[in-house]
């Protein structure tokens, strides 16, 4: 059967650690050239290809979205729409390596999906424009993105065990 996680994560460990000192086969498993390993060395084995849903989403909301009905509310919305996308897979594909590059990149996309229907809200006057208002929204918006960051931390921070350790006599 196909190698676990583990094992291929463990494979590109050592790889990126010295790529000279790896096996043919190894090499034959990992059939990416080391110039380019910054494309792929964060991610999880299942999600190597995750880099280009990035850079699609990035050239999306700097050249696409500046095209499309430009200063229009069609425009935040459809931006708004796109950021809750990106927000919701990031939460459910968790592509990166290590735990706190996800929670980093889940919270980065919810605040940009914040920032976006606060700018909404002001685009289509549903918000007062009473500049203590919109503070109050944003921070309201804010608030939970700040709960999530902090439960997240708490939920991958490394647990430490009281109960003793047996060491068996050799």
């Amino acid at each position: 059967g196909p190698p676990d996680q583990d094992t291929l994560i463990a494979k590109r460990d050592a790889l990126l650690a010295d790529p000279k000192t790896s096996s043919e086969e190894d090499s034959a498993d990992w059939a990416h050239p080391t110039a380019f390993r910054y494309l792929w060395a964060d991610y999880r084995p299942r999600c190597f290809g995750y880099e280009a849903f990035d850079t699609a989403r990035r050239v999306f909301y700097t050249s696409v979205i500046a095209a499309v009905f430009p200063g229009t509310k069609l425009q935040l919305l459809i931006g708004y729409l796109t950021s809750l996308a990106a927000a919701a897979q990031y939460a459910r594909m968790r592509p990166f390596v290590h735990d706190e590059d996800n929670m980093i990149s889940e919270t980065a996309a919810w605040s940009l999906s914040g920032t976006l229907f606060v700018a909404l809200l002001r685009r289509t006057n549903t918000v007062v424009s009473d500049r203590h208002a919109v503070g109050f929204l944003f921070a309201a918006l804010t608030a939970p993105l700040v709960a999530m960051c902090v439960a997240l931390r708490s939920a991958t921070a490394p647990r430490v065990s009281t109960s003793k350790i047996h060491v068996a006599p050799r």
